[in-house]
């Protein structure tokens, strides 16, 4: 006799199945989803992970090359990087830079960006007292601390770039014909440099006030790495007070950056299509949409010391940041005051 074959799992029909109703699946088909949706959520969970180890290894070199050469008074670079120095003419008519800013800036970052304007805080901002910046690292008081940028950057293409890799799905012809405006007095282009176009490029830049202090920025980047950001986004979600302020200070900070964007400009960003990038009402520090969110905290701190004091973040790193400096006099000075070993210790 035929063994009978195994019987299938029942499944429960909703409805009439004659009507073509579905059947609802088995508990073993439950489960194997269940299981197949568990190994998904963990691949992503590790791959989040992988995503934020690469961030925090890529935050914390950043951090010990620009210590190094904050410590290192003959590394200065000796020529300024062929993307970075090419200078929008807007910003050209804007520029309030004097040859010791320039020369500054140039120590501070290796080049004087192209969009430039001038510099609205330094260090005699944060740190009046000429003994206290000199007991602090060996600050200068008159050393640049934050500068204002135009909202538009021109540079060179980059094969290695992100959107070097993006802009090849798009047609060049398209940025070969679009021109840029000209500063007064620029003759128009020549038809060599028309025909490399398409090898510069134009993008908005959100930062506005970029904080430039190698020393403030290696601070600042180390109270990003222990994860302060996130705190005080749940400082601001506790505080309804503070988060009203941070609002303001988004709003006053699309606003400026907007304000200095001249007609002709407008006219390009419009050409472009890129109106919603430069909202005054909606994109806040560093171009950030939500603002209970923090994006930046360089960006914050450089916007609460050029004067917005309605930027409770920025004041919130400022006053960690300086307390941070204090701590490493102090433990400095206790180094230094420690008598040395007896060599007949056992």
């Amino acid at each position: 006799m035929a063994n009978p074959s195994p019987q299938q799992p029942s499944k429960t029909v909703v409805g009439n199945q004659d009507d073509g109703a579905l059947p609802l699946p088995s508990p073993q088909e439950e489960e194997m989803t269940a299981s197949m949706t568990t190994t998904t959520i963990n691949t992503k969970s590790k791959r989040n992970l992988g995503r934020k180890g690469r961030i925090r290894r890529k935050k914390i070199a950043e951090i010990e090359s620009m210590a190094a050469a904050t410590n290192n008074t003959n590394s200065n670079t000796t020529t300024l990087p062929q993307d970075r120095n090419h200078v929008w003419p807007a910003a050209e008519k804007l520029r309030d830079l004097s040859e010791e800013d320039q020369d500054t800036l140039f120590k501070q970052l290796g080049y004087v960006p192209g969009n430039a304007i001038q510099v609205v805080a330094r260090i005699r901002d944060i740190i009046p007292n000429s003994d206290d910046a000199q007991t602090l690292h060996n600050l200068s008081l008159d050393d640049p601390l934050v500068l204002r940028l135009y909202p538009l950057v021109l540079r060179e293409e980059s094969d290695s770039t992100k959107s070097r890799r993006k802009r090849k799905k798009q047609n060049h012809q398209n940025q070969a014909n679009l021109t840029w405006p000209k500063a007064d007095g620029q003759e128009e282009q020549d038809n060599e440099t028309s025909s490399n176009n398409h090898n510069m490029l134009v993008e908005p830049f959100p930062t506005h006030l970029w904080c430039t202090h190698p020393h403030m920025r290696v601070l600042i980047s180390k109270i990003e790495l222990e994860q302060r950001g996130k705190q005080f986004e749940e400082q601001l979600a506790a505080d309804p007070e503070a988060l009203e302020s941070i609002k303001r200070a988004h709003l006053a900070y699309g606003q400026d950056r907007c304000s200095i964007i001249t007609e002709e400009d407008w006219k390009y960003i419009e050409t472009r299509g890129w109106q919603t990038a430069f909202s005054a009402t909606d994109r806040g520090v560093a171009g950030i949409r939500n603002f209970a969110s923090i994006k930046c905290l360089h960006a914050h701190a450089a916007h609460y010391w050029s004067g917005c004091q309605d930027n409770v973040v920025g004041r919130w790193v400022s006053d960690e940041l300086l307390q941070l400096m204090n701590n490493s006099n102090t433990s400095d000075e206790d180094a230094e005051q420690k008598p040395p070993p007896d060599d007949n210790t056992p």
